[in-house]
């Protein structure tokens, strides 16, 4: 492939999701999203905010009108770790969880990231820990099965920046 030469526009090809919603307010969709999507929802938290404001009621309110069942699966405050990822997959191990389940991740990165890691680890029993996936220090084992589907409500717009950034 040639150089980029000076002063070219910058090309690039972006995939999304089949769909996102946005826009102030778009929580009271949640239900009727989410039950294209699944018939059970497991709850994946992580702002304290959140539901001293009642916004994580308002949400499953919404789940249970659209035929939705919800279940809290945990709460996420800080960077989730394995501890975290293991405690999170024996609760919702203990709902036998298929294919038309859903782990709904509503909160910052953290929540989102042991959503992710949950609903990976939900489909793929073949190791005993989240540790055994993990790249160079776990037993190398691989996603082999597709995990369950993952509804993310971001409620921050991550910086992207180290915590020891200015």
């Amino acid at each position: 492939m040639p150089e980029p030469i000076a002063g070219t526009p910058l090309r690039f090809d972006f995939s999304a999701n089949p769909r996102i919603l946005f826009g102030w307010g778009r929580r009271v969709e949640v239900g009727q999203f989410a039950r294209t999507l699944g018939r059970r929802a497991f709850m994946v938290t992580g702002s304290t905010a959140l539901e001293r404001q009642g916004m994580i009621d308002e949400i499953a309110a919404s789940l249970r009108q659209a035929g939705v069942e919800v279940f809290p699966l945990a709460a996420a405050s800080r960077e989730p770790e394995v501890t975290d990822v293991d405690r999170a997959l024996a609760e919702l191990l203990k709902h036998d969880p298929g294919p038309s389940d859903l782990i709904l991740a509503i909160g910052g990165g953290s929540a989102i990231d042991l959503a992710k890691a949950v609903s990976a680890m939900a489909t793929n029993r073949h190791g005993a820990s989240v540790a055994d996936f993990l790249e160079g220090v776990g037993k190398g084992l691989k996603i082999e099965v597709p995990p369950l589907v993952v509804l993310a409500m971001p409620t921050t717009a991550g910086t992207g920046r180290p915590e020891s950034a200015p």
